[in-house]
């Protein structure tokens, strides 16, 4: 792109650099062209328990999904749960394990599944000394 066809465009990027980036961003989305549509489909609703999932969800077999949960579980205090897929395809969610700040609180960035087939995380709050945990948990499926 020729910069000299669009009046103010080179002084709005090297020199103006107090311009809120508001304005940055929406000259680079114009700048970028379009973007191809996504579909996107909502699998479940969560609701207490387990409510407000944070991070990756880990797939350990088509159609069962690991995650966690900083809220909901049965004290409140965040959840590791299962995503999977029912009879005749629809989705369901159920609390494998819940947070009671004792063995930590509010989970966050999601599970990794490492190779011994355990799951491990860490929480924000809670444990012995009251600043988070690390965890493992070991996959369960119904």
């Amino acid at each position: 792109m020729d910069w000299a066809l669009v009046p103010g465009v080179r002084r709005f990027i090297l020199e103006d650099w107090r311009a809120p980036l508001a304005y940055a961003l929406v000259l680079t989305t114009i700048l970028a062209g379009p973007v191809a549509a996504q579909t996107t489909t909502v699998l479940a609703n969560f609701e207490i328990p387990p409510a407000g999932p944070v991070g990756a969800l880990v797939q350990v077999q088509d159609g069962v999904f690991y995650g966690v949960s900083n809220d909901g579980g049965a004290f409140s205090k965040g959840s590791v749960f299962v995503l999977y897929r029912g009879a005749g395809g629809s989705w369901g969610v159920y609390t494998l394990h819940s947070f009671n700040g004792v063995n930590g609180a509010r989970p966050v960035n999601g599970l990794l599944l490492a190779s011994d087939g355990n799951f491990y995380g860490t929480t924000t709050q809670g444990g012995a000394l009251g600043g988070g945990t690390a965890f493992a948990s070991r996959p369960s499926v119904r």
